[in-house]
């Protein structure tokens, strides 16, 4: 994380492509790839639907599909992950009986 001497060094105007590309980093980096709101996912959707609609406030569509496109192979890898432990909890009960 960067302490408020970084942001402030590293501080862009709203709107620009700088600021856009950081927010896109910012995204993959602290929120979809972390391990930040485990048993929320949701709130990380959210987040991310937010982002896509402010960069594409600004013109930013590019950064807006990327975001997109990584919130949803992101959904669909943790979809898959859940099945799958839903399924061996359910080996296990049937084994146990």
């Amino acid at each position: 994380m960067y302490s408020k001497v970084d942001l402030l060094k590293k501080s862009c105007v709203i709107g620009s492509k700088k600021w856009a590309n950081d927010l896109l980093r910012f995204f993959l980096r602290e929120i979809l790839y972390s391990d930040v709101w485990i048993y929320h996912p949701y709130n990380k959707i959210i987040l991310g639907y937010d982002i896509v609609d402010r960069l594409d406030a600004y013109g930013f569509f590019w950064q807006a599909e990327r975001v997109k496109n990584h919130l949803h192979r992101w959904m669909k890898k943790i979809s898959c992950t859940r099945a799958r432990a839903r399924d061996t909890l359910d080996q296990r009960e049937r084994e146990v009986s």
